[in-house]
Parts: structure tokens; sequence; C-alpha cells
């Protein structure tokens, strides 16, 4: 049995990787910054699967939280196999509605992920 943490799991593409983990015999912790109640469902969508799911609040752009979600999910599932990072921030891409400091959190947050 694996586990995984994934960072926004709490909808959309986070959801659905936390849910096709969890029919993959993984246990899963997601992380969601504000939607409780999707987090909620994700957890109960990772319960039918027959796995354990634990949702973690905060925002995982913040190094100091990163270090308490792995915290917790060491704790709660016991280890921790898998990270996912489904960063909820703009694409990169120009886009005329995105400003300039959007791009940069996006570049930021992609640029965090990969040196851990």
């Amino acid at each position: 049995m694996q586990v995984a943490l994934i960072t926004g799991g709490d909808s959309g593409i986070g959801r659905a990787v936390a849910v096709a983990f969890a029919r993959e015999g993984a246990d899963v912790a997601i992380c969601f910054k504000s939607h409780d109640e999707d987090a909620r469902e994700t957890v109960e969508m990772i319960l039918k699967e027959g796995r354990k799911g634990i949702a973690i609040k905060g925002d995982a752009g913040l190094e100091e939280f990163a270090a308490q979600a792995v915290d917790r999910t060491l704790r709660e599932l016991g280890k921790l196999d898998i990270l996912v990072r489904v960063p909820r921030v703009p694409c990169i891409r120009r886009h005329p509605y995105a400003s300039s400091v959007q791009s940069d959190k996006a570049l930021f947050v992609h640029a965090r992920a990969a040196r851990r």
C-alpha cells in the first residue's frame, strides 16, 4: 500500500488524481486552501474506494504549511510515497487578463515544487 499527498486535491484535476490513486489502492491526503465542502466530498470519495483519506487545510505555496502537511500525512497515514502538486495559480502563458504578479506566482510555485 502506498500513501499519496496531493495539493489542490479538493476539486478538479487534483480531485480526479486523488480518487484515481485511491482506486489503485493508495491512502490519500489532500491539501486544500479554502473549499471545505469540496475537500470533505473528496475525502468521502476516497473512503468509498476503501482507502484512508484525510484533508489538510492551508496554503501549499507556503513552506511552513508544506512541512506541516507532510508531518500530518506521516502521523496519520504512516508514511509518504507519492507527492503530487496541483497548484492553483494561473497558467504561465500570457493572457490578456493575467497580471505579471500572477505569472510570477505561477513560476515561483512551480520552481519551489521542483526544488523539493
